[in-house]
């Protein structure tokens, strides 16, 4: 299975943590469903261009947060006793999203009208095309 993953080397966030939060987010929203089977650690690695000992973190942490599930000697795949309520999850991911843009607007002395502005224009160039 190929799982669309987007993640640079310049990005400003270790390629672990883009290779995980992407990784929760297809679970979370459903692209991946519960009993789906991921690539192997080698597989998935060599797909991303990175070491098996991220992998093997990023899969553990996420079996930690149930998540994933492993089966000796068969792999690992998305719990299919998901239990993340995918709405909660949704709001946090957006909301802590929004929280570190507002605060990085703060941090350049803008002002609420002129966040406000930026927002706008960007939601509208997402949604109104």
């Amino acid at each position: 299975m190929h799982i669309p993953f987007k993640i640079s080397v310049d990005h400003p966030e270790p390629l672990y943590h883009q290779i995980k939060t992407q990784l929760k987010e297809f679970i979370v929203s459903g692209y991946l469903p519960p009993d789906t089977q991921l690539p192997s650690l080698r597989k998935l690695a060599k797909q991303l261009e990175c070491s098996v000992i991220t992998i093997r973190r990023v899969y553990d942490d996420l079996e930690q947060e149930g998540l994933l599930s492993s089966k000796q000697g068969k792999g690992t795949f998305v719990n299919p006793e998901l239990t993340v309520e995918r709405e909660e999850y949704t709001y946090d991911t957006i909301k802590t999203a929004l929280d570190n843009v507002i605060a990085q607007c703060i941090r350049m002395n803008l002002s609420k009208d002129e966040t406000s502005r930026i927002f706008n224009e960007v939601l509208a160039h997402h949604f109104d095309h």
